[in-house]
């Protein structure tokens, strides 16, 4: 019995030297990530970025992408993927360093990769507009200007990046 006793003993302080969470914490640390990110949350297409009155398509015959998921931003660049965490604070986003798959790509795909990356390691706000677009300002050394966004799920495709009435 002695013997059966004793590792129970010693086993017990290295389960109790990690706490558990209760069921309240734990429910609690959820509600708040749902409640400070829920406008962001799922998958968006890349409509454009840079001046607000005249935003710059993506290049032709590619797909950039955002899709917030929790604190997790990923998505693709329309050659590599990426992905980051995020924070928000009121309208402020705030996203972490972003890592990236290494796929060599051809200009100007590579190039849109760069200014995009760019652009999204400078983002300071979001918005929802009264269209249901997703705005992520960004402030950079190259300048500043916006994301535009629409849902994966009412995107339409390059066409509908000509239509001013959507900004």
């Amino acid at each position: 019995m002695k013997s059966l006793v004793l590792p129970l003993v010693l086993a017990l302080p290295v389960f109790g030297s990690y706490p558990l969470a209760s069921p309240a914490i734990a429910a609690e640390t959820a509600l708040e990530v749902a409640q400070v990110s829920t406008a962001l949350q799922g998958e968006w297409v890349l409509l454009g970025w840079g001046d607000e009155a005249k935003l710059t398509p993506p290049v032709a015959g590619t797909q950039v992408t955002a899709n917030f998921m929790g604190d997790r931003l990923s998505g693709s660049t329309g050659c590599n993927n990426y992905t980051t965490s995020f924070t928000t604070e009121g309208a402020n986003l705030e996203l972490g360093p972003a890592a990236t798959t290494m796929k060599a790509c051809a200009d100007p795909i590579s190039q849109q990769e760069g200014q995009f990356l760019m652009a999204l390691s400078g983002v300071k706000t979001y918005a929802i507009t009264p269209q249901g677009h997703l705005h992520l300002t960004y402030e950079t050394e190259a300048g500043s200007g916006v994301l535009a966004f629409v849902p994966l799920a009412t995107y339409q495709g390059p066409a509908q990046e000509a239509i001013p009435a959507l900004w």
